[in-house]
């Protein structure tokens, strides 16, 4: 990221700005992503696992 160098050999100020600017856009694509992931509470998730219990339970009984 630190591509331009002072005379004194340390590096100009631009590549830190660049390099936190590319930091902040990851972080906001991180949070988007977040939001895009579907939440599921517990009690959607436990009435799931129950309907499919119950779903193979009824399929072994038929056999």
């Amino acid at each position: 990221m630190i591509a331009h160098f002072l005379p004194s050999g340390f590096p100009k100020e631009i590549g830190y700005t660049a390099g936190f600017l590319v930091l902040g856009v990851a972080l906001l694509a991180a949070a988007v992503a977040r939001l895009a992931i579907p939440s599921v509470s517990e009690k959607k998730l436990k009435r799931k696992i129950d309907q499919e219990r119950n779903h193979r339970e009824l399929s072994i009984m038929g056999a």
